[in-house]
């Protein structure tokens, strides 16, 4: 669980969700974790 929150909170995808112009906030779970699967499977987003 440590593990998870640390890849999620140090995510190129956790500061798009935190900001609120990037709007992903706004977007379904399931579209943001796709985002966050693919920052990890490549190193960055896409």
């Amino acid at each position: 669980m440590s593990d998870a929150l640390d890849t999620l909170y140090n995510s190129e995808t956790y500061e798009k969700l935190s900001d609120p112009r990037s709007g992903l906030y706004f977007q379904a779970p399931g579209y943001v974790y796709d985002f966050l699967n693919k920052e990890i499977e490549y190193g960055k987003m896409q």
